[in-house]
């Protein structure tokens, strides 16, 4: 079965829209208005499952693109949010063990860092790519090389910078 036919099939599946595990999903993300981190993962769900339907209507790949931008948007929270839980779990532990100090567990809070790929960084990148939308894909390879570098990310970092050069060489084409 040749690449196109493949293709076809895959998106063949995929003809109708699956309303129920969007009200689904979105009631979730209601529900976890006040935790960042925990809405952070849901928001890469709904990324995932808004893009799968991005060829039934382009009304999907929007609701994508908004839900990758509100994720972006918010990783600071994120960073805050993942941090205060680390904390919590090292003072936990600290209670049993008796490790460090209540200075010591503080100053561990300023580097505690949530290093994860960031999945709404690439794809929107890809999405605004294909649109031919470069001027926008380069603002988010911006966004991205920011972020990267801030939570010691070089090779994340580093990727974006390319993609940005490629970006620009084709902007300047």
């Amino acid at each position: 079965m040749s690449n196109t036919n493949k293709k076809k099939t895959r998106f063949a599946k995929i003809s109708e829209f699956d309303e129920r595990t969007e009200n689904k999903l979105l009631a979730e993300l209601r529900g976890k208005r006040s935790e960042p981190f925990n809405k952070h993962i849901l928001l890469i769900t709904i990324q995932n499952f808004y893009y799968k339907y991005r060829i039934v209507s382009d009304i999907y790949l929007n609701k994508c693109i908004e839900y990758c931008i509100m994720d972006i948007e918010m990783l600071d929270e994120v960073q805050e949010d993942y941090r205060f839980y680390e904390i919590k779990a090292l003072k936990r532990l600290n209670r049993k063990l008796k490790l460090y100090s209540k200075e010591e567990i503080k100053n561990q809070g300023n580097y505690i860092l949530y290093k994860s790929i960031i999945p709404s960084f690439k794809r929107l990148v890809i999405i605004y790519e294909k649109q031919k939308e470069y001027l926008k894909a380069i603002k988010v390879c911006d966004q991205a090389i920011e972020y990267y570098i801030k939570v010691d990310m070089p090779e994340c970092s580093d990727e974006f910078s390319e993609r940005k050069q490629k970006l620009q060489n084709k902007l300047n084409l």
